[in-house]
């Protein structure tokens, strides 16, 4: 079953990175409003990073509208899917914008997985900074 959630996990990350770059940031379709499905998943993720790279969210929040967009939540089998990313802007550095994009599979009563990664946007291009599996 776990593996399943790392797998869930890292495929949505993979499609979060591919669909930033071709949106060329944040896609226009990632909702700032959340359902009951998506705050219960951003905050399940959000715990799991906290607590084991804090560094990565700063003081961006998965669960806020202000700062998250998310796709459209699966539920598959009681288990909740979905893509979050957070434009980080150019607080560190000026000459590039950065993103944080997560995948992240969570099941009630089972585990949670978490998937990130930081990419930065330089003249038009993106590249990625890094990647992470929780």
């Amino acid at each position: 079953m776990t593996s399943r959630l790392v797998v869930e996990a890292r495929e949505n990350l993979e499609l979060g990175v591919h669909l930033t770059k071709l949106a060329g940031g944040v896609p226009a379709y990632y909702r700032n409003t959340f359902s009951a499905d998506a705050t219960r998943l951003a905050e399940g993720c959000e715990t799991r990073l906290d607590a084991v790279e804090p560094r990565l969210l700063l003081t961006g929040t998965l669960s806020l509208t202000s700062d998250g967009r998310v796709s459209p939540i699966d539920v598959v089998e009681n288990t909740l899917t979905g893509i979050f990313v957070i434009d980080k802007g150019t607080v560190e550095d000026s000459r590039y914008q950065r993103f944080l994009v997560v995948g992240c599979a969570f099941e009630p009563g089972t585990g949670i997985s978490v998937a990130a990664s930081e990419m930065a946007r330089i003249q038009g291009s993106f590249y990625v900074l890094n990647f992470t599996e929780y």
